[in-house]
């Protein structure tokens, strides 16, 4: 009896790889990036950080409007 009513309690894996996609897509529909896209746009982010740090610090003195 007990064991019944704490399957009850616990969510179903299906229903939550459903309740997943459902969000994945509105997500998606509203232009939100995946987990691939944003793999991709930290690998970018890393990338031009260090391309960053390479060039050192501005040059001063000099106006940067």
């Amino acid at each position: 009896m007990l064991n019944k009513g704490l399957r009850a309690l616990t969510p179903l894996p299906a229903f939550e790889d459903v309740l997943d996609q459902r969000v994945a897509a509105a997500l998606r529909r509203l232009g939100f990036p995946d987990a691939v896209e944003l793999a991709r746009m930290r690998e970018q982010i890393t990338d031009l950080q260090q391309r960053l740090e390479a060039l050192g610090p501005a040059p001063k003195g000099r106006d940067r409007r």
